[in-house]
């Protein structure tokens, strides 16, 4: 996600870093302020969105069929150092 961001940031200087040689270093911007503003905003926000609607809870109970009945069988190295997870990060 970090390296997104970096890209993102990329794409976004570079226009701006050659259209500097074009018009003279007068400051003036390649792009209007709405499409400044609209791009970081969809390319910063929507990413972050997608990844907050899929993210799921670790799931550390195995879930098998036998006889056509689901079992739940948990896995004992994970259930004994779970709760240790959020101490150590």
């Amino acid at each position: 996600m970090i390296t997104y961001f970096f890209y993102k940031n990329m794409v976004f200087t570079t226009p701006h870093f050659f259209y500097a040689f074009i018009n003279g270093y007068s400051a003036q911007p390649v792009f209007d302020d709405f499409y400044i503003t609209f791009y970081n905003m969809v390319f910063t926000a929507l990413p972050l969105l997608i990844r907050a609607l899929f993210e799921q809870d670790v799931n550390y109970k195995e879930r098998d069929f036998v006889n056509g009945e689901l079992k739940s069988t948990e896995r004992p190295f994970v259930k004994q150092y779970f709760h240790k997870l959020y101490y150590i990060g």
